[in-house]
C-alpha cells in the first residue's frame, strides 16, 4: 500500500472520530426526533423544490415566495434542534475546509507549516 494511501485512512480515521462530526451526528438524531424540526424541515423542501425550479426558469421569487422563504427560514433558525444541527454542520466543514487548505499548500510547493505551526490552522507538524 502507498505511503499516500496510508495517510489517507489515517486522516480518515481521525475524521471519523473527530469532536465536529460527532457533534454533527449527535444533532442530526436529535433533529430527527423532533416532530416540529422535521415538520419545518418537510415545509422547506417543499419550497425550495418550487424555487429552483423558478430560478432555474430565469424567473425571480414573487414578493409573496420571498415572504413565504423567509418565514420558513426564520422557523429554521428559531428551532433549536435544526439551528444546533446547521451550526453543527458549520463547523465540520470549517475543519474540512482546513484540511484542504493544509492538503493544498503542500501540493502547491507552498510550506504548509512554518516554523511557528500551519498558517491555516495554528497547529504544529509532528
Amino acid at each position: 500500500m502507498s505511503k499516500v494511501i496510508e495517510k489517507a485512512r489515517e486522516l480518515a480515521f481521525a475524521l471519523s472520530e473527530c469532536p465536529e462530526l460527532k457533534e454533527v451526528r449527535e444533532a442530526e438524531i436529535a433533529m430527527n426526533k423532533d416532530p416540529e424540526a422535521l415538520e419545518i424541515i418537510a415545509e422547506f423542501q417543499e419550497k425550495q423544490q418550487e424555487f429552483q425550479e423558478a430560478f432555474f426558469a430565469g424567473r425571480e421569487l414573487t414578493p409573496e415566495q420571498e415572504l413565504v422563504r423567509a418565514a420558513i427560514e426564520s422557523k429554521m433558525e428559531n428551532n433549536p434542534s435544526i439551528r444546533r444541527y446547521l451550526e453543527a454542520q458549520h463547523q465540520l466543514e470549517k475543519l474540512l475546509q482546513t484540511v484542504n487548505t493544509v492538503i493544498g499548500q503542500a501540493l502547491s510547493g507552498d510550506s504548509a507549516c512554518g516554523s511557528g505551526g500551519c498558517a491555516s490552522c495554528g497547529s504544529t507538524c509532528g
